[in-house]
């Protein structure tokens, strides 16, 4: 995942084999349809798979680090949620995550793979995300705009510095 960069293209070659192999488990975090989660609870076998064309969006994000994991829990009570897909990359089987992509670089930067199956992190991720929400798709319009687009991802690497302060060791 490029760090300076917002996008990354994926190709065909980045689609998972079954798209019944990710559901959303409590607290979002992906797991394999009927296994378990961190909790121990079965997973129910709903919601789309990270391959799955019907999803608007595919959020990968690190589900052990607390304010991530609040936003993501704040965007999934949103309409619109429903056609996401929400893969906590902390605790997701290796099928769940992107063909050929690094699991610690997913942790380290919000990504999202896009309908059109680009991947995009950092402020282009969550404007990707917002698109989907409808409440807060006028809010991706402008943060894809600069000069908000460079002052988002300024911000972005601020926080990212930040951010292992609140990670849950793990």
């Amino acid at each position: 995942m490029p760090a300076k960069g917002n996008t990354a293209e994926a190709g065909a070659a980045a689609s998972l084999a079954s798209p019944a192999a990710v559901s959303a488990g409590p607290g979002g975090a992906a797991v394999a349809a009927g296994g378990r989660t961190a909790s121990g609870a079965v997973a129910p076998a709903v919601g789309h798979a990270q391959g799955d064309q019907a999803a608007a969006a595919t959020v990968f994000y690190d589900g052990g680090c607390p304010v991530c994991a609040r936003e993501i829990r704040a965007y999934r009570r949103q309409a619109g949620a429903e056609a996401v897909t929400w893969v906590d990359v902390s605790a997701a089987p290796d099928n769940a995550l992107p063909e050929g992509a690094d699991r610690d670089a997913l942790m380290r930067r919000f990504t999202v793979r896009r309908r059109d199956g680009r991947l995009v992190d950092g402020p282009a991720g969550f404007a990707a995300v917002w698109r989907a929400l409808p409440r807060l798709s006028r809010f991706a319009r402008l943060l894809e705009r600069a000069p908000l687009s460079w002052v988002a991802e300024f911000g972005y690497r601020l926080f990212l510095m930040l951010r292992p302060l609140w990670r849950r060791a793990g």
